[in-house]
């Protein structure tokens, strides 16, 4: 997250301690350097957004050092918070056998973090997460969304659905637990926080 936007604010890798630009991804920032794939993904201010860089897309080899930066020789007035790094083989989950990456979902409302375990196909949501996965498919009155699914501690909102965007949207929504009302209620009330 960053409150103040300074010249570059990035994450990335790097072999020894000379800045290099060709292993480091520019998340914001009035300057362009470094890799720009997820550039302009964030808006200063928005608070805390997930990412998920399927680094090895990118580049590969041997590293020893992870580098966080928010560069601003300007006035020193740039702020960048990064949180709950991980560094992991895979990020993705598995939907229709294709692994698929998780991307942050309804802006400033994904403050949470996803777990992703059993070989791609379990995801584990906690705290106020909002995820997506891209896809491309056309729902027809034929359609069924197969999938299981297990709480141990019941939120506002637990949820699956669709969407077009990266917008919230209730509309294509189905929530099938939580203490508050929100999208499509045909499964809600099916389930009991605990039950496995």
């Amino acid at each position: 997250r960053s409150d103040a936007q300074g010249e570059v604010h990035a994450i990335g890798f790097d072999r020894d301690d000379s800045l290099s630009s060709k292993w480091l991804f520019q998340l914001d920032g009035t300057e362009t350097y470094g890799l720009q794939g997820e550039n302009g993904q964030y808006t200063t201010g928005s608070g805390y957004q997930s990412f998920a860089i399927k680094v090895g897309d990118y580049f590969q080899g041997d590293f020893d050092r992870l580098v966080l930066a928010v560069d601003d020789d300007e006035d020193g007035s740039g702020k960048a918070t990064f949180r709950r790094i991980t560094i992991a083989e895979s990020e993705g989950v598995n939907v229709n056998g294709t692994a698929s990456a998780l991307i942050t979902y309804g802006g400033a409302q994904d403050a949470g973090t996803a777990t992703v375990s059993d070989n791609d196909n379990r995801v584990t949501l906690t705290d106020n997460a909002w995820k997506s996965i891209l896809i491309d498919e056309t729902i027809t009155e034929d359609t069924y969304l197969n999938f299981e699914y297990r709480s141990d501690a019941q939120g506002e909102v637990h949820a699956i659905g669709f969407d077009r965007d990266d917008s919230l949207s209730s509309k294509w929504l189905f929530q099938l637990d939580g203490t508050e009302t929100y999208g499509l209620q045909g499964e809600n009330g099916q389930y009991t926080t605990g039950s496995g």
